[in-house]
């Protein structure tokens, strides 16, 4: 039998603000050991503002995209809210629909997160990017 139960607008936001918070420490994390590697190796690589803002923004995309395409189907906060991203058969999504899903999230920031608000007011509780990339974020069976 497929699950159907879709996981509502505020769940899913409660992840999301999770992801946030665990992929950032992650990433300062990261960054704080790289630094002290570097310090140790008496390295001349600065980093300045900018670049750590972008390296942040590639880890936070690659975090999605890598944890939702393995067969745990969810990134962290997902996991913890119960949560799981399939495709439409309920089966784990592939790299490449999590390349397709993560990247069509920059159409659901467009206008003002419409495609995000749009869970609330769809029947299936979909966002703009899970009907591009044919995927639905389903609450998982217990």
């Amino acid at each position: 039998m497929i699950n159907n139960t879709k996981a509502g607008f505020l769940l899913r936001l409660g992840a999301q603000i999770l992801d946030i918070i665990i992929s950032l420490l992650l990433f300062i994390f990261g960054y704080y050991i790289l630094n002290q590697i570097l310090n140790l190796l008496k390295s001349d690589i600065i980093f300045d503002i900018v670049n750590v803002i972008i390296s942040y923004f590639i880890f936070f995309f690659l975090y999605f995209i890598i944890l939702e395409a393995t067969p745990l189907k969810s990134t962290l906060g997902k996991l913890i809210f119960g949560i799981e991203v399939v495709n439409l058969q309920n089966n784990k999504i592939t790299i490449i629909n999590s390349i397709i899903r993560n990247l069509s999230k920059l159409v659901s920031l467009l206008p003002l997160g419409l495609g995000f608000f749009w869970i609330i007011l769809s029947k299936n509780k979909e966002a703009f990017h899970d009907i591009l990339s044919k995927t639905k974020v389903i609450k998982k069976k217990i």
